[in-house]
């Protein structure tokens, strides 16, 4: 089974490599920005974004990412060829690395573009902001040059004061219409940067739909549909024996839900032996409607000493998190962490999928710790599969864990 997937996602990689061809993408990776809260003890797609810095240790969220230059080309979505598989298995592996590359350079192009659209947006709302201050003070300005015209006016008898009203009644309207001139500039201003916005947002589509047509081409490869019959031995089903390490956790009627919405750390730890054996791991999950908020699982945890940690131990985290304050929008995004110990993560993958999180989800994770390379699918569709190069081969536990408020998980399964 591991070399049919492998072979049907080098198909479907070739094309994203090809379709990548037409698009003029930047070459900077962009910023991680959105990991699980950081450690209070330790210094706290749809497609994959470039490998992120590692996280540091805080429980705020990290820092929105800089803005972008955008790409001058729109990008299309042509029909891409099928592209003849490698022979040997170190050759297949080689090629997926490669392509696993080109997935990532392509989100990473959306990432920028979406962060320069925002920060443009509000350079555009600040404009306008200056603009209307600009010309209330123009509309001052010219109610006080009236004013002083009609005072002006009915001084005949005094020349002299008459004369010195009349200056004054110039002097204002000079500035207002100086006001005037600076609040037309203004507007004129917040008027390009509300079109190179819109010119950024239609390239935004542009890369979303050719994206989109991508994952379409992925799903219909059947080999690469998760499936559980594929994998008969029964690990662990249900919540039973779970161990809360952090957050408040109840369970009812099947349902497991983390009600403690404060908590950046929530952890609920099973133990479960995972070998060199391919693993396939499922759960339903959904968190609450607003905030910052995630949710997911370890697998193949090992070495794990602190209850409150930012990593879990040596394993790997598969994430689906919603920050709108600092991408941007409010979107769903699935990721992969490397936990190289309790207090060190590093985000690796990062895919925009277009689910959103306050209603249930179906996660699979297959992970195949031979070739060191996982496989996402939400609600039965691949959206990702990655190369880790991580060393990571044997687990003896596995965790759950939330962000934020209203998460909760049904139907968990573990099958080897």
């Amino acid at each position: 089974m591991r070399r049919t997937i492998i072979l049907a996602f080098i198909i479907c990689g070739a094309a994203l490599a090809f379709a990548q061809t037409e698009a003029a993408a930047t070459d900077q990776p962009a910023a991680a920005s959105d990991a699980p809260a950081a450690s209070a003890d330790a210094a706290a797609p749809e497609t994959p974004v470039t490998a992120a810095p590692a996280a540091t240790a805080q429980e705020t969220p990290a820092t929105a990412a800089p803005a972008a230059t955008a790409p001058d080309a729109a990008v299309s979505t042509p029909e891409a060829p099928a592209a003849e598989a490698p022979q040997g298995e170190a050759e297949i592996l080689a090629e997926i690395a490669r392509l696993s590359a080109k997935l990532e350079e392509a989100n990473g192009v959306i990432d920028e573009l979406r962060t320069e659209s925002y920060d443009l947006k509000n350079q555009a709302k600040d404009a306008e902001d200056r603009a209307l201050a600009a010309q209330e003070e123009a509309d001052k300005a010219n109610e006080q040059a009236d004013a002083a015209n009609e005072e002006a006016a009915t001084a005949n008898s005094k020349a002299a004061a008459a004369q010195a009203i009349a200056d004054a009644g110039a002097a204002q309207l000079k500035a207002a219409e100086s006001a005037a001139a600076r609040a037309e500039a203004l507007a004129a201003d917040a008027g390009k940067l509300q079109a190179k916005v819109a010119e950024l947002e239609a390239k935004i589509a542009s890369l979303e739909s050719g994206r989109d047509a991508l994952y379409g081409k992925l799903a219909s490869f059947g080999s690469l549909r998760i499936d559980a019959g594929s994998f008969p031995e029964l690990l662990r089903s249900g919540f039973a024996d779970g161990k809360t390490r952090l957050g408040t956790w109840k369970q009812a009627a099947g349902l497991l839900s983390q009600t403690d919405k404060g908590q950046y750390f929530s952890r609920l730890t099973f133990p479960l032996l995972q070998s060199a054996k391919p693993v396939l791991y499922s759960f339903e999950t959904k968190t609450g409607s607003k905030g910052w908020v995630g949710t997911g699982i370890h697998l193949f945890a090992d070495g794990v000493k602190k209850a409150k940690g930012f990593g879990e131990g040596k394993s790997l985290l598969v994430w689906l998190t919603r920050d709108a304050k600092v991408r941007g929008n409010d979107g769903t995004y699935l990721q992969v962490y490397r936990s190289d110990s309790d207090i060190s993560m590093e985000r690796v993958l990062d895919a925009k999928i277009k689910e959103r999180l306050d209603g249930w989800n179906k996660v699979e994770v297959l992970y195949e710790p031979a070739d060191e390379f996982i496989v996402l699918a939400v609600n039965g569709t691949v959206r990702a599969a990655y190369r880790t190069y991580f060393g990571i081969g044997t687990g003896v536990s596995m965790s759950l864990r939330t962000l934020g408020e209203g998460v909760q998980f049904r139907n968990l399964e573990v099958r080897r």
